[in-house]
């Protein structure tokens, strides 16, 4: 590499030793059987309820196993997924906005307007999206949004169009470094008679997570959705987030169960957010936005709404031998070799190169990320965490905002859809307006 890229951790609170590391894998799957007959019935499997790492038949194998299992089973933290997804969007939120640089159509005067009837352009590459001209032959630091964007129809407009610009971009390197420090920060805990320790695992519901990655692949975007930009000082465009090229986070249950978690769709107007005072962690309480976005696609959602993914890859972080091989020292830091041991997984997951930037954007958060996972864990703050986060959708003047309408509208139409749909003979696939109307959430 034609740069040093080590990076190291700052004021490290973790409370444990700088020693190697090692990662603990959880079951992948429960076809290993019975750990004491090997009995492998379907509907038997029952999990150790206190490491989740163990398999029965029954009650009767449990029992005769506890003498043997109790030296390695210890305590075990569990912490839920549906409570704890939340810290991810915050850190996540909190990089995209405050601490990268920002996008020059956030520093410079927005002269065309933003507002939600703007009708999507043709550019000449022949994509469509809606066009913002920006005025980029001076810069400033904009604390007045009508002066940044003066033909807005409002300030919240305003507002939600810089938060869009804000938040686009750089999924890959944020979504690895929460991988890594997962990995590192979680998984590498361990418990049992001869380490003292507590072994820290993420759950989803009642089953223990079994694998998480980061998916690649496309998101179905319309037009009036995506953003692009035209400078005025030379007259090039630019086109925003490319919808075609997305990635998020998967989450995979024992019991093989998926969910995900996408924190890169505030972009195209999917604007569902958490709230963020519960869930951000000390150092970033005085820095945090109001709200990050985050879209839990769980089982409620699979059930409820359309699909509006096509997944070409996927890559395992939590089973990944690289990535264990960068976390080993993670407690301080990273070395150029363990920085491009992350970035051989970014490329897998990208299906392409990738930038010295993308690499250092990746190795940079890792750390912070480490630090502030490391304060929550520590002090057990996800024991304090609403069981279910306090949600909501930020959406333009004149859409319905009630989430709790949603799945109500959706079965109340439900026929008149299919019918519609049938009569019009589309198989096409939902885009992201298609979903927000189908929550009830439609301008």
């Amino acid at each position: 590499m034609s740069t040093p890229l080590a990076f190291e951790i700052a004021d490290c609170n973790c409370g444990r030793s700088h020693a190697m590391s090692s990662v603990y894998l959880p079951l992948k799957d429960l076809s290993s059987g019975c750990a004491v007959c090997g009995v492998n019935e379907e509907g038997r499997q029952r999990l150790c309820s206190s490491c989740g790492e163990r398999i029965y038949c029954s009650e009767d194998c449990q029992i005769k196993d506890w003498p043997k299992h109790k030296l390695n089973c210890g305590q075990t933290h569990r912490i839920n997924l549906e409570s704890f997804y939340p810290v991810l969007a915050v850190l996540a939120d909190f990089t995209r906005c405050l601490t990268l640089p920002p996008h020059f159509a956030v520093t410079s005067q927005v002269v065309s307007e933003p507002n939600p009837s703007l009708v999507p352009s043709q550019l000449p590459s022949g994509l469509q999206a809606k066009l913002l001209e920006v005025d980029d032959t001076r810069t400033s630091l904009f604390t007045d949004l009508f002066q940044w964007a003066p033909l807005a129809q409002s300030e919240p407009v305003a507002r939600k169009m810089m938060q869009r610009i804000m938040r686009q971009g750089n999924a890959l390197p944020l979504l690895t470094a929460l991988c890594v420090a997962l990995l590192g920060e979680m998984y590498t805990t361990t418990s049992g008679r001869n380490t003292g320790g507590v072994r820290t695992r993420l759950q989803y519901r009642t089953s223990p997570i079994a694998d998480f990655g980061i998916a690649a692949g496309s998101v179905k975007v319309h037009p009036s959705d995506r953003l692009a930009f035209r400078k005025r000082s030379t007259g090039t465009y630019v086109r925003g987030q490319d919808p075609a090229h997305h990635f998020w986070l998967y989450f995979t249950t024992v019991r093989g169960e998926e969910v995900l978690l996408d924190l890169s769709v505030f972009t195209f107007n999917l604007c569902m957010v958490v709230q963020s005072a519960p869930y951000a962690p000390p150092r970033l309480a005085a820095h945090a936005i109001d709200v990050a976005p985050a879209y839990f696609v769980d089982r409620a959602i699979r059930k409820g709404a359309a699909n509006i993914y096509t997944e070409r890859r996927r890559v395992s972080a939590l089973r990944d031998a690289r990535l264990h091989r960068a976390v080993r020292y993670i407690q301080h830091g990273l070395d150029d070799a363990e920085a491009e041991l992350i970035g051989a997984f970014m490329r897998d997951v990208a299906g392409r190169s990738v930038t010295e930037r993308e690499i250092e954007v990746a190795g940079t958060t890792t750390m912070q990320y480490c630090g502030l996972l490391g304060d929550v864990l520590q002090s057990e703050a996800w024991r304090r965490y609403p069981e279910r986060p306090p949600l909501a959708i930020q959406a333009d003047p004149g859409e319905s905002v009630d989430p709790d309408d949603a799945p109500k509208r959706k079965n109340k139409n439900k026929k008149k859809k299919k019918k519609a749909s049938q009569s019009q003979g589309q198989g096409s696939s939902p885009t992201v307006e298609d979903l927000m109307a189908e929550l009830g959430l439609g301008q």
